[in-house]
């Protein structure tokens, strides 16, 4: 995790709370000219100042208390806030479609370093 003039590198983690969950979704919205221009460990789609990453079939089921990251690289044009982040995902046993109420994740954590 770090940054440097023209852009960062930066990890979010994802925490299963007291129940497991599956199919997790994060959304990012950044207030300071930034964007993601690559990311592992998940699946990214939007642009500009929105972004949503979503798990892979390898990382979306996490057991009670569970974790797992992925990580992003972005180019940044001037401030270095903490973006506004948001998390949804659903139990095992719970259909989770547009519109419906799903689980949340017990925690999202978004890491980049120190901000200069």
């Amino acid at each position: 995790m770090g940054q440097w003039g023209g852009g960062f590198q930066a990890e979010v983690k994802v925490t299963a709370g007291r129940s497991a969950i599956k199919r997790w979704t994060v959304t990012r919205t950044f207030a300071d000219g930034r964007s993601v221009t690559d990311a592992w460990n998940a699946t990214v789609s939007g642009s500009g100042a929105s972004v949503t990453a979503r798990d892979m079939s390898y990382n979306g089921s996490l057991g009670a208390g569970a974790g797992t990251t992925f990580g992003l690289l972005g180019s940044r044009n001037g401030g270095n806030s903490v973006p506004s982040l948001s998390c949804t995902a659903s139990r095992p046993d719970e259909q989770c479609g547009p519109g419906a109420a799903c689980a949340r994740p017990a925690a999202v954590w978004w890491g980049m370093g120190p901000t200069t």
